[in-house]
């Protein structure tokens, strides 16, 4: 038998108890907690792949990682692009970017996507969030269109 700390409390207890006689805690109801919070936040490289493919004028599978800065400035740059694109055809050849951005989520290796997008430091955006985040998309496209058309207007002239 050995005494143990509380991780709770911080108070001592016996090794051999189920749960601190103090407060309660239980370090195995704590890690099947942890365990369950973490599987069920888990992110699926399919699923990137997927969000990327479907919802890529949107920086969706930003959105889907958990990147909100890179999601709204991924999103802005898109939706000027299709803008660009109906005006000067040349620029369709961009709209490939998220084709391949799909495929290469879809083929990276797991143990790599894992570290990358599914560790314990990995962001989060909660669904609260998702308002400002589609508020970033719409303010930074302005800016980038408005940016654009001056470019345009001193262009032309």
């Amino acid at each position: 038998m050995a005494l143990i700390k509380c991780k709770e409390c911080g108070k001592e207890y016996s090794d051999l108890a189920e749960t601190c006689p103090n407060c309660g805690y239980s370090e195995k109801k704590a890690k099947e907690k942890e365990t369950l919070c973490v599987s069920s936040s888990r992110k699926n490289k399919y699923a990137a792949g997927a969000f990327t493919w479907f919802f890529w004028f949107v920086g969706g599978q930003y959105i889907y990682l958990g990147l909100e800065g890179r999601a709204t400035w991924y999103a802005a740059a898109a939706q000027n692009l299709i803008f660009i694109s109906v005006f000067l055809p040349v620029f369709w050849i961009f709209l490939l970017v998220p084709i391949i951005q799909a495929i290469l989520f879809c083929v990276m290796p797991q143990e790599k996507f894992d570290a990358k997008y599914n560790s314990k430091d990995s962001p989060r955006i909660s669904a609260g969030r998702l308002p400002l985040v589609f508020l970033g998309i719409v303010i930074r496209s302005s800016i980038i269109m408005a940016i654009l058309f001056f470019i345009l207007s001193v262009i032309m002239r």
